[in-house]
């Protein structure tokens, strides 16, 4: 997995979508990767949402 492929799989995902979607991720680097987090600021259809390790409590990104 790598980057360009991740955001190939979620520009799919936002094609095939016909109601809202929740997709939740491990901590894999990718998942943190620049381009990734660049993706995801400009694509409306994505709100980032992360969870803090140590207190386990939702953090809005």
């Amino acid at each position: 997995m790598n980057a360009d492929r991740l955001i190939g799989f979620l520009g799919g995902l936002i094609e095939d979508a016909e109601r809202k979607t929740f997709l939740i991720v491990d901590n894999l680097r990718v998942h943190h990767a620049v381009p990734v987090r660049e993706w995801l600021e400009q694509e409306p259809y994505f709100r980032a949402r992360r969870m803090c390790r140590r207190r386990r409590r939702i953090v809005r990104g």
